[in-house]
């Protein structure tokens, strides 16, 4: 027993002695901490210095859980549910823009290595977050925390952080020979908002006023011991339920949030977290294998320049169709091109379930250094970065950029008003959501349908033509919605032309310039949500030959063209039933 503690003194001491050294030198090199730590444990794991090494790996392995516990813990705490109303429309459409293309972006690059789909949807995943910790601590050091390119980043992160969570919760019941059907997807769904809607009920109406009243009658430890006990209490019901120790850490911070005491208790338990965070980052780099360190390398220097690239283009697209002017969006694009400790988190959930290899983790790993390393020099030179695109960029483009800016703020001036033409596009709007929703249950239906095929009756088929009969029936289905969507976003863009041609500011505009300008825009949202929607497809198409594929276009084309006056006849009737279920329902509110 002396000697398992023996080892354990030595452990502790050589990881502090590394955590310490990173806390000095880093900063003063103007990086963040966390990279020396994930580099410390890279050189303890691999015993490059014979007197740092670490004896007990499972004993750093529980402190390292405990780091992702209190993390998760710390961020409920600042997710007050007074702030997450406050973060409005633009966080939600912006963070849901950027969270897609980014996963289309990380899945597409993952099957183009040859990687299976679940570690396509992982890396997804990865590349879809930024790290909260580093952007937030960036910004306060900028003191642009609080400015309009701020306050976008930092509604993008809340999204994220969401996003981590949905994601944590996916991948932790899985196992190695899991698969991405859409049936125990929506099962696991199902257990996650039941956990979450429940343990949120029972806790608001009790945990909040007790700290409250522990608070007034007892000392300020009392109150961080009690919470940290409800933390742990929420994580093994978590876990009693297979969900990840992320999500009942979370939901309890959430609801401790709400109490009046909270930043106390969130103030008390920030110097723990401190510590067993580093002791997290440590873990991480010690899991790194240095044999496949080296073989890892190329691929995570195309996993970081894809994702800073994206990153950037995804940002500021999704903060400029989301109502910020060009120049925030893009320094917000600017702002956000770090993967930190949440992509870690995810990587390390799917090593320990057994769904990716080792060599998947070492190229997140490895990947999430490089932009650690590049981000502090992007973001420091952010706004000469600006300024010289500004100053190159040709006349007639930075013409295009204001007068669509100008249109944005006239559309939104006609959309509030109560005219009959504003009323006429937010119908348009209307029945493009309902297109949507035929969309999703059609997406939903396919994939659904494709996740029973080992159970009677479909397990007699052959699975590789029932994936060809899915795919025709499905795309045949899919053009009705999708050419209804088409032509109601003409009819916007036609209108918004008009009111630009219209008014005073624009009103010596090109009408083709401007129609052609509202068409693109227009266009690429639309595109972005059909690119998500055929996403899923992309699992069932596998093992299908790319001429059959071709070949199934074409086929479904012509059926459609033939067909057409009946397949928009039952859309037509499918949309109107929708839309009388929704004024029904008004009405009855």
């Amino acid at each position: 027993m002396a000697e398992i503690g023996m080892d354990f003194i030595v452990d502790i001491t050589v990881i502090m002695i590394v955590v310490g050294i990173a806390a000095l030198v880093l900063p003063r090199l103007k990086y963040p901490p966390a990279i020396g730590y994930l580099l410390g444990g890279l050189i303890l794991g691999a015993g490059i210095v014979p007197f740092l090494t670490v004896r007990d790996p499972d004993s750093v392995s529980f402190f390292a859980d405990l780091g992702i516990i209190l993390l998760m813990f710390s961020l409920g705490l600042e997710f007050n549910l007074k702030r997450l109303r406050k973060i409005g429309l633009f966080a939600a459409v912006a963070g849901t823009i950027e969270i897609t293309i980014m996963m289309a972006i990380g899945y597409s690059l993952g099957s183009l290595l040859g990687w299976g789909t679940i570690e396509s949807f992982l890396l997804g995943s990865v590349m879809a977050i930024s790290s909260t910790a580093l952007i937030t601590k960036m910004l306060m050091d900028r003191g642009t925390l609080g400015s309009d390119c701020g306050s976008a980043v930092i509604g993008m992160l809340i999204i994220e952080d969401f996003f981590v969570i949905i994601v944590l919760a996916l991948i932790s019941p899985m196992t190695s020979d899991a698969s991405l059907d859409i049936f125990p997807v929506i099962e696991i769904a199902l257990r996650v908002v039941l956990f979450i809607a429940v343990g949120l009920a029972l806790g608001l109406m009790v945990v909040p006023k007790a700290i409250d009243r522990i608070c007034m009658e007892f000392r300020e430890e009392t109150v961080l011991l009690v919470s940290l006990g409800l933390c742990f209490s929420m994580v093994l019901l978590s876990i009693a339920v297979e969900l990840s120790v992320a999500i009942g850490a979370f939901i309890m911070g959430i609801i401790i949030s709400q109490a009046k005491s909270a930043e106390m208790v969130a103030s008390k338990v920030r110097p723990i977290n401190i510590l067993f965070v580093a002791i997290f980052f440590v873990s991480m780099g010690m899991i790194i294998d240095p044999t496949t360190l080296g073989e890892s390398i190329p691929t995570a220097v195309l996993i970081a320049v894809v994702f800073i690239a994206g990153s950037i283009f995804a940002v500021t697209f999704a903060a400029y169709v989301a109502n910020r002017s060009a120049e925030n969006s893009l320094l917000a694009g600017l702002s956000m091109v770090t993967m930190g400790e949440f992509s870690i988190i995810i990587a390390k959930v799917g090593l320990d379930t057994g769904i990716i290899e080792g060599s998947f983790y070492s190229s997140v790993l490895a990947a999430t250094l490089m932009t650690m390393l590049v981000y502090p020099l992007i973001q420091w030179r952010s706004p000469k970065i600006i300024q010289s695109i500004k100053s190159r960029l040709p006349l007639s483009i930075k013409s295009v950029i204001i007068n669509i800016e100008d249109m944005r703020a006239i559309t939104r001036k006609r959309i509030s008003s109560s005219s009959a033409k504003s009323a006429e596009v937010k119908h348009e709007i209307g029945m493009i959501f309902i297109d949507v929703i035929v969309l999703v249950v059609i997406v939903i239906g396919a994939n659904l349908i494709y996740s029973l095929r080992n159970l009677p009756p479909l397990s007699g088929i052959d699975q590789g033509l029932l994936a060809i009969v899915l795919l025709m029936v499905t795309l045949i289905l899919l053009a009705a919605p999708i050419v209804s969507m088409v032509s109601y976003l003409r009819r916007i863009t036609d209108i918004f032309t008009t009111w630009t041609v219209e008014s005073e500011e624009c009103s010596e505009g090109d009408p083709r310039i401007i129609h052609k300008v509202f068409a693109s825009i227009i266009s690429a949202i639309a595109g972005m949500i059909i690119l998500f929607l055929i996403l899923p497809f992309i699992t069932m198409a596998e093992g299908v030959p790319w001429f059959l594929l071709l070949a199934l276009v074409i086929l479904s084309a012509i059926t459609v063209y033939i067909l057409w006056s009946t397949f928009h006849s039952l859309h037509t009737r499918v949309c109107d039933a929708i839309r009388e279920g929704i004024k029904e329902e008004e009405e009855h509110e």
